[in-house]
């Protein structure tokens, strides 16, 4: 219907509906309602279906791919060539006959990668001439002008054009995009990148490269550096200035390509590249995370002499230098010159940063009581948001793990949202692995374990992948840290083996430490050392398994009371899968404290308990076996108190009286005497001597002589006659036997000591 028609119905109907096509858009008069409805081109499936219908109205027809590819989903074109009226090249006419501002306009559109506004093309031509030429452009719906005022070419007819095009007017269209986009509506990225393609384009790439230099650190803050590196990698090597060639390699290491940029600007360096100061500026962080601390080192000594240094890139160095110190193995140097470095600071803000530093310095090496104080302050100075990298990022990042180290989780939000709200403008790949990395920090902290060793397997990988040796050594650390703790002791030992060869071989001095730190979690280790200082509650896993191994201590001394009390408060804690080892720990403690206390039953049943709940949560089979010995299979009494032990020498003083169930022996000072030939005797003494100062019935004294029924007619006078020799025997030793009850007590010194024979 000619679009003249379309309007006149449009104005004159009152109540009815006119369904209508046309190929132009018609102009209706003021106070007519409408609805538009745009169709984009149809998908493949849906064209299908199209022709399909076609063939059902009219009858059926070839060729369904080749219109396909002709045709794009425009819907009339494949009605033509359906009905075989579709000309060789349907927009031949339309370009033939294009007047020179509907060529210019339709030109800018073809070559541009993105939709421009009306407004926009307006500055192509005087307003009267582009309105006039976007109506005659679109009356042939050869333009798309949408509902936010940008226009678009029809893909089809965008090709052609483009295929039409001479050089020369090539070269004038992509001369005025460069003179229109800057004032386009645009995001920053897109404007960037495509006002630096069409000068490409043009061969002005030293143009592009200011642009870049300008405009870079924006484009990384919307986490655009990938579009950045493209960029600046499509400007040739020899016209690449010394600021390109360093942003070049700057956005490699936030690109994660950590081994690339360290080459390009290592290279630079060899090169005598000027500014050398900005190179250094890059290559010194570079070259630490990869492991090259030496180098680091001296680039940031170096750095740090320049006298027109400028204030905050003066306090990056001083961080990095704090950090590169602690690396080494020698933090209280980095913390001395962190130190100094707060003294002479120009602003609250940077004092608060290094003060940051100083509390991350302290994290690293463990030492987290120190790490209270510059905590306290740098968490005052900081408590505005800051404008610089190191104080939107790193700083409250370094006050987030050492918060969650010390069980001061809600303390730690602020400085995480802080960091969220950063990355909610920007999308730099690096900034969220940072984040990310304290975010499993503060998992492992918070005894999320499952949660926490895949947070710290993603960083590790990455790492790898990046070639960041320093993230990698410590992700690779606290993952074995978890590992031990689950149970899997083979597994993380021997990880930490390799991690301990990786970073001796780079210097890595605080990654051996902290390696050998991670060796004191064995809980075999563990459980022959003292008892390690109480946890916050807040830190749940390192709580959970602290009570562990003091129940299983406690269990070992024969402290009921304690280990009941250490397990009850453990068992709302234990559910999960990944707290599995833990509830086999607790299993154990109940198996040893009924060996302590001889009820050789119980203790197998909750062996056996133990053993179940290891198994499903994978933990090393032979790992109880050891834990157990390490607690120690000699049971021990002295006084009315049982206990477990390797050695009765952990517990006899000089001068203690000690029977020794093993050696069949009684040990007074420096006498010996033997019961290796009186069985009678010794069965007696170790059973009244497992209870010492309690009365043993005679039945009980019978049982462990005759294993039969007591029967006072046949072993009383056999019993009488032992225990006259046993008292006979124990003269001099400071002990004796006493009759009490229809029964026998030994009573013993106050040094006796008793080890039980090995079952």
């Amino acid at each position: 219907m000619a679009p003249e028609l379309t309007g006149a119905y449009g104005q004159l109907l009152r109540r009815g509906r006119l369904i209508a096509t046309t190929r132009e858009l018609p102009e209706l008069g003021p106070g007519v309602d409408r609805l538009e409805l745009r169709l984009n081109g149809l998908d493949y499936e849906s064209a299908q279906a199209l022709w399909a219908a076609l063939d059902k109205l009219y009858e059926p027809a070839p060729g369904f791919d080749h219109a396909w590819g002709r045709a794009q989903g425009h819907p009339l074109l494949l009605r033509q060539a359906h009905a075989g009226t579709m000309e060789a090249n349907p927009y031949a006419a339309a370009l033939a006959t294009m007047a020179p501002d509907e060529r210019q306009v339709a030109g800018v559109l073809a070559l541009a990668n993105v939709r421009l506004s009306t407004t926009t093309l307006a500055r192509l031509l005087p307003e009267d001439r582009i309105r006039a030429a976007v109506r005659r452009l679109g009356g042939c719906l050869l333009i798309d002008v949408h509902a936010d005022g940008t226009c678009a070419l029809p893909e089809l007819f965008r090709e052609e054009l483009r295929r039409t095009m001479t050089v020369e007017e090539r070269t004038r269209i992509h001369a005025e995009l460069v003179h229109l986009l800057p004032d386009a509506e645009l995001d920053a990225v897109t404007k960037v990148c495509e006002i630096s393609r069409y000068l490409g384009e043009l061969d002005r790439f030293e143009e592009v490269g200011q642009i870049l230099i300008v405009h870079g650190a924006e484009l990384v803050r919307h986490g655009a550096t990938r579009e950045l590196l493209c960029t600046l990698e499509a400007i040739p090597k020899p016209r690449r200035s010394p600021m390109v060639k360093i942003m070049h390699a700057r956005a490699l290491g936030r690109l994660l390509d950590l081994h690339g940029a360290h080459q390009a600007l290592a290279q630079l360096l060899d090169e005598g590249t000027e500014p050398r100061l900005e190179v250094l500026l890059g290559f010194a962080p570079i070259a630490m995370l990869t492991g090259r601390l030496v180098a680091a080192q001296h680039a940031l000594t170096e750095v740090s002499r320049q006298p027109e240094l400028a204030p905050w890139l003066r306090v990056r160095a001083q961080f990095a230098f704090g950090l590169v110190r602690t690396y080494q193995g020698h933090g209280d140097d980095g913390r001395a010159s962190l130190r100094r470095a707060i003294e002479h600071a120009e602003s609250r803000e940077a004092q608060g940063v290094l003060l940051a530093a100083e509390a991350f310095c302290f994290w690293l090496d463990e030492r987290l009581a120190e790490a209270a104080e510059p905590l306290r302050r740098a968490s005052m100075l900081l408590q505005d948001s800051s404008p610089t990298m190191h104080g939107r990022l790193l700083a409250p990042a370094a006050l987030a793990v050492v918060l969650g180290r010390l069980g001061r989780f809600a303390e730690a939000e602020p400085w995480l949202r802080q960091i969220e709200q950063l990355l909610a403008r920007s999308s730099d790949a690096r900034s969220r692995i940072i984040y990310k990395a304290v975010l499993a920090s503060i998992d492992y902290d918070k005894g999320a374990r499952a949660k926490a060793l895949a947070g710290l397997t993603e960083i590790a990988e990455a790492a790898e992948r990046s070639g960041d040796l320093l993230a990698s050594l410590w992700a690779r650390t606290y993952i074995a840290r978890l590992v031990l703790t689950m149970g899997r002791r083979r597994q993380a030992l021997a990880q930490l083996d390799e991690i301990a060869t990786r970073a001796h071989a780079f210097g890595v001095v605080s990654g051996v430490q902290a390696v050998e730190r991670s060796r004191l979690l064995d809980p075999v280790a563990q459980l022959r050392t003292p008892s390690a200082p109480d946890e916050p509650s807040t830190k749940t896993g390192a709580a959970v398994w602290s009570r562990c191994l003091e129940a299983l201590r406690a269990a070992r001394d024969g402290d009921s009371l304690k280990v009941i009390a250490l397990l009850d408060e453990n068992a709302p804690l234990t559910t999960g899968a990944d707290y599995a080892l833990d509830r086999a720990l607790g299993h154990l403690a109940r198996s040893v404290l009924a060996r302590a206390l001889g009820d050789g039953t119980l203790a197998r049943s909750a062996l056996a308990d133990a053993r179940r709940e290891a198994q499903a949560g994978d933990a090393d089979p032979d790992l109880l076996v050891e834990l157990d010995e390490a607690l120690g299979r000699l049971r021990i009494v002295t006084g009315d108190r049982a206990q477990l032990r390797e050695s009765y020498s952990d517990i006899a003083v000089p001068g203690s009286v000690v029977l020794d169930g093993r050696s069949h022996e009684l040990r007074v000072d420096e006498h010996i005497h033997s019961l290796r030939r009186q069985p009678m005797l010794r069965r007696i003494l170790y059973a009244l001597a497992a209870r010492s100062g309690h009365v043993l019935s005679k039945e009980g004294v019978a049982g462990h002589l005759w294993n039969g029924r007591y029967d006072p007619m046949v072993h009383d006078n056999r019993l009488w006659a032992n225990i006259r020799r046993l008292r006979l025997f124990l003269a001099g030793s400071g002990l004796n036997i006493e009759f009490a009850d229809d029964g026998y007590r030994l009573t013993v010194t106050h040094n006796f000591v008793f080890v039980e024979p090995l079952e």
